[in-house]
């Protein structure tokens, strides 16, 4: 489940079959009587051949995506002691800052120290007020999805006794929607940057 508007890297060295997710309008996953049955559902059908889809047109998502991937992400994650870094082969460094949403609270914030106690905050605490209203616009396209996907499989799921998924103290889960309701949403922003060696 891929919300469109994520930006994925790509190398020209990959030996890796490219996958490209079936698309899908969000506001699709809202209308339960779009389809008459549900082995006719483009959801369904594209998540059993290809078992990734692309949720588009969620709405203020291309304003929103903007804002939350913004020049200040790229300061912030340079700076902050919550990012972490990788660097490929090729130069690139991938700095990463994760966060998560709990069950039932407010998505938590990401905690930034900083190497030089004088630095200035600025970019951080933009990128922060930026990435609350993309995170709850992901959430809600999230939530549409797995509502949308609960009904396309009620019918395999009706036995109580057969729960979809159960934890270790046997609190059972009947639907995907509420493995989704329940979970710990974890949120990855990747900032990307290549320097040239010459400059």
């Amino acid at each position: 489940f891929v919300v469109e508007g994520s930006v994925l890297p790509t190398t020209t060295s990959s030996t890796l079959p490219r996958v490209k997710p079936v698309k899908i309008p969000f506001d699709t996953l809202t209308k339960i009587d779009s389809v008459s049955s549900s082995d006719r559902d483009p959801l369904l059908r594209a998540l059993q051949e290809v078992g990734m889809v692309s949720i588009t047109q969620v709405p203020y998502m291309k304003d929103l995506k903007k804002q939350a991937l913004s020049w200040d992400l790229h300061l912030c994650s340079q700076a902050s002691l919550a990012a972490e870094s990788h660097v490929y082969p090729d130069g690139t460094v991938r700095r990463t800052l994760a966060t998560h949403t709990i069950p039932g609270g407010s998505p938590a914030k990401i905690e930034h120290h900083y190497n030089d106690a004088t630095y200035d905050s600025t970019s951080c605490h933009k990128f922060d007020d930026a990435i609350a209203p993309f995170r709850a616009a992901v959430d809600d396209a999230t939530r549409s999805f797995a509502a949308r996907l609960s009904w396309l499989l009620q019918d395999d799921f009706k036995d109580p006794d057969l729960p979809l998924l159960m934890t270790d103290d046997k609190f059972a889960f009947s639907t995907v929607a509420d493995i989704v309701e329940y979970g710990e949403h974890l949120e990855h922003f990747h900032s990307y940057q290549h320097f040239d060696e010459t400059g």
